[in-house]
C-alpha cells in the first residue's frame, strides 16, 4: 500500500481520504491493468501507456515478414519489400494469419503506427533500382491499367500467389541456414554474391569530383557466409580477370581450404548463389558441384538460386554495412578499406586478396555433357551413386519431387 501511494499520488490519495471504498476499488482495477501490459500509472504527469499481447505479436509477425520476404539493399541500411505490395495488403496478411489461429489482430491504425515506429528502416519502395523481378512488374502494370473488378481481383490472386511463392524459396534458404547452425559438423551452409564495385573503388573520399573518378582503382567484393561457422568472407579483386564462373569457383575452393583449417568439411554442402546465368549458372558450376561428389569431398551438395528480383538476403546486409561505414569514412589506399570491411561487420569479417584465379572453365570443359536448358531449375542436387557423380533438379526449392525420377543424369 506504501508503494502505491507513493507511485499514484494526487486524485488517488484525495479519495483515500473521502472515499476509502472508491479508493481500493481503484487500486484493484490498477493491478488488473498491470497484469495487461500496463506500464506507466495514470494522471496528469503521465499518459496511459498499454502494451497489449496482441501488439508483441504483431511486432513479432511483421518482424519474421520482413525475414522471409524483404530485400536487404546493399548500398542503404534499408530492407525493401516487393513494389507490388501495399500496407493494406500485408495488414490484411497479418489480420488473416492471426484470425487462423483464433486471436484478434489489432486494428490497422495501429498496425500503421508500429509499423512507423518500430520499422523505420522497412519501406515500399515506388521503383525498385535493383534487378526486377519480371512477373512482379508484369502484374503492377496490369492492375494498373484495368479498372474492371472481377480482372484486378484475378490479378491481385496472382500477385498473392506469386509472393507466397518466393517467400516459400526463402524460407528453404534460411531453413538450409538453421540446419547448418544447429549442426555444424554434418552441414555446411555457403552463400556467395558480389558487391557493387563502384562503392568500393579507391581513392575513395566523400569530397571527390565526379571527373576525378576515372582515374580510381576499380575494385570488386565477392562476399561468402558461411552459417555453420558464423565466418564471413569478403575476397577483393582489383578487377583482373573476368568476373565469371571461374573467378567464383576460385573464391569458392578458398573458403573450402579455410574451413577445412579447423577440421574436415561437413558431408552435405547447402551452396546459395545469385541467379544470373551469365556469370554463375553455367555448365561449369553445376559440373563442379558433380565432381566434388565423385572425389568425396561432400556426399552431397544442394545449389539453390533464389527467384530473380528476389535475391537480396543477408549477403546484402553485410554489403549495406560496407556502403554505411564508406558514406562515413575515406578510405584512400588498399589497407584501410580492408579494415574499414572487417569493422563494418560484427563478426569481423576475414578480408582476403584474390591473387590469382583457376581456369577451372578450360580444365572441366572436356569432361562435361552437352546439358540444356539448365538455366531454368532453381534447385540442384548431386549425390553419388555408383561411384559416379549425378544431378537431379527442381523447378523450385520447395518442390517435393526431384526429376528425373528413378537415375538422375
Amino acid at each position: 500500500m506504501l508503494f502505491i501511494q507513493s507511485k499514484w499520488k494526487g486524485p488517488l490519495q484525495k479519495s483515500m481520504v473521502e472515499c476509502p471504498q472508491h479508493f481500493f476499488y481503484n487500486v484493484s482495477r490498477l493491478l488488473r491493468e498491470y497484469e495487461n501490459g500496463r506500464t506507466s500509472p495514470e494522471g496528469n504527469r503521465g499518459s496511459k501507456v498499454t502494451i497489449k499481447s496482441s501488439y508483441l505479436k504483431a511486432e513479432s509477425w511483421f518482424e519474421d515478414y520482413v525475414d522471409s520476404c524483404a530485400d536487404r539493399i546493399p548500398n542503404e541500411d534499408k530492407y525493401c519489400l516487393p513494389t507490388f505490395l501495399t500496407k493494406k495488403e500485408i495488414y490484411l496478411t497479418y489480420a488473416d494469419d492471426v484470425r487462423s489461429t483464433g486471436l484478434c489482430p489489432i486494428s490497422r491504425p495501429t498496425f500503421s503506427r508500429m509499423w512507423k515506429a518500430r520499422f523505420r528502416n522497412v519501406i515500399i519502395p515506388k521503383e525498385n533500382k535493383f534487378t526486377k523481378c519480371g512477373v512482379c512488374v508484369a502484374l503492377k502494370l496490369c492492375l494498373q491499367g484495368t479498372t474492371d473488378k472481377d480482372k484486378r481481383k484475378s490479378f491481385a490472386i496472382k500477385r498473392k500467389l506469386h509472393n507466397e511463392q518466393q517467400l516459400a524459396e526463402r524460407r528453404v534458404y534460411y531453413g538450409n541456414c538453421l540446419r547448418a547452425e544447429r549442426d555444424p559438423k554434418r552441414y555446411l551452409s555457403l552463400i556467395l554474391d558480389g558487391m557493387d564495385q563502384s562503392k568500393t573503388n579507391i581513392p575513395h573520399a566523400n569530397c571527390l569530383s565526379k571527373d576525378e573518378t576515372y582515374h580510381f582503382l576499380r575494385t570488386h567484393i565477392t562476399g561468402a557466409i558461411s552459417h555453420g561457422h558464423g565466418r564471413i568472407f569478403s575476397f577483393i579483386d582489383l578487377m583482373r580477370w573476368p568476373h565469371d564462373s571461374n573467378l567464383t569457383l576460385s573464391v569458392l575452393l578458398r573458403i573450402f581450404l579455410e574451413l577445412s583449417k579447423e577440421g574436415s568439411l561437413p558431408p552435405y554442402l547447402f551452396l546459395q548463389i545469385d541467379n544470373c546465368y551469365q556469370e554463375r549458372k553455367k555448365k561449369y558450376i553445376l559440373g563442379f558441384c558433380a565432381l566434388l561428389v565423385e572425389k568425396s569431398i561432400f556426399k552431397e551438395v544442394q545449389l539453390s538460386f533464389l527467384m530473380v528480383g528476389h535475391t537480396h538476403v543477408d549477403v546484402d546486409k553485410f554489403f549495406s554495412r560496407i556502403s554505411k561505414l564508406l558514406r562515413k569514412k575515406d578510405c584512400m589506399t588498399l589497407p584501410p578499406l580492408e579494415k574499414g570491411i572487417q569493422k563494418a561487420h560484427t563478426p569481423s569479417a576475414e578480408t582476403i586478396m584474390v591473387d590469382f584465379a583457376y581456369n577451372i572453365k578450360e580444365w572441366i570443359e572436356p569432361c562435361l555433357n552437352n546439358i540444356k536448358n539448365h538455366v531454368y531449375p532453381h534447385s540442384y542436387r548431386f549425390s553419388k551413386r555408383d561411384g559416379r557423380g549425378e544431378m537431379k533438379y527442381k523447378a523450385w526449392a520447395k518442390d517435393k519431387n526431384w526429376l528425373p525420377e528413378g537415375k538422375g543424369l
